[in-house]
């Protein structure tokens, strides 16, 4: 029985590290023991604690990763760097900490979400945007609350460029966000909303836009749709 046992519980920890890594390694299998795994996911669940110095050094190769949209979009004009530069480092990066990082839980996460709130990469809307969307929303929130990784990637310049609500206006409106956010990004293709139900979500989000010169969050007042609005049923009597 306890053969069987022992069996058990490495079968249950290989199954473990395969859905929370990128793979088993020499290293995760000599550290991660059944006695330890406890410890292991714990760490993992708190990726700021875990010390990760050969990964960091790969990553200080990418400094323009910690460039502001601005920053990339000014560079990028002035011909110091081609315009796809960054994204293809995000691309790069990605990899890299995927195969060295020992905060695989957070790099799976990340996946996933990315996945989640697309944004595909490289995509010529967000060449000065994308790698700030890696950082300032899907890192930050991955093991946050989803409303507040949700919320803050409707308002960032690489969704509201992907999905054109950058240009939306109040009398020329654009549904791919309004429309992504019911179908993709919270009730479902299922959860029960109508076309109007997607024109006034659309509607609502008129006016969250970029500033064209620097690339940066713009609110633009005299886009947005000011008025009643009503959408599942939920009435907000005068957004302004």
């Amino acid at each position: 029985m306890a053969t069987s046992g022992s069996a058990a519980a490495a079968r249950s920890l290989r199954h473990l590290l395969l859905r929370t890594t990128y793979g088993l390694t020499p290293e995760l299998t000599r550290t991660v023991t059944p006695a330890r795994r406890a410890a292991w996911l714990s760490a993992q669940l708190r990726p700021w604690t875990i010390k990760d110095p050969a990964c960091d050094a790969v990553m200080r190769r990418f400094p323009r990763l910690s460039y502001s949209i601005p920053t990339v979009h000014a560079q990028a004009n002035a011909g110091k760097f081609d315009s796809w530069d960054v994204m293809t480092d995000l691309c790069v990066a990605t990899i890299a900490r995927a195969t060295w990082s020992k905060r695989q839980l957070l790099e799976v996460m990340v996946e996933l979400w990315s996945n989640h709130l697309n944004i595909t990469c490289p995509s010529s809307e967000v060449w000065d945007s994308r790698h700030r969307f890696d950082a300032d929303v899907i890192r930050k929130y991955a093991f946050g609350r989803y409303s507040d990784m949700l919320v803050a990637a409707i308002k960032h310049p690489a969704m509201l460029m992907y999905l054109n609500n950058a240009s939306s206006t109040r009398t020329n409106p654009n549904e791919n966000l309004g429309r992504e956010v019911l179908e993709l990004h919270s009730v479902g293709v299922g959860g029960g909303y109508t076309e109007r139900d997607v024109k006034v979500s659309a509607l609502i989000l008129t006016g969250l836009s970029v500033d064209w010169q620097t690339g940066a969050f713009a609110y633009r007042r005299e886009h947005h749709h000011v008025g009643r609005v009503q959408v599942m049923g939920v009435v907000h009597p005068h957004i302004s």
